[in-house]
């Protein structure tokens, strides 16, 4: 789903490479989305692409992700 945003047509704005930061999307704020599209409905889907990528990522993070989590648990038992 989070390549359907960072490979959205409206990232191009006429360029040859996306202009959206795929690596920055959790981090924009709507009001950052709406100044880079200059368009409510574009901004609006994307931001709600945005949304739901940020759910699923919640619901099912990465494997390493957890495996991280689970380390520094670890590491905090360990220590205390």
């Amino acid at each position: 789903m989070g390549v359907d945003v960072a490979n959205d047509s409206a990232n191009y704005k006429d360029e040859a490479l996306p202009q959206f930061d795929k690596f920055q999307m959790y981090k924009y704020s709507y009001e950052e989305l709406l100044k880079f599209y200059g368009n409510k409905k574009t901004t609006d889907r994307i931001w709600d692409e945005i949304q739901f990528c940020k759910l699923m990522h919640k619901l099912r993070p990465q494997q390493w992700e957890i495996e991280s989590s689970i380390q520094k648990k670890l590491v905090k038992v360990t220590q205390n």
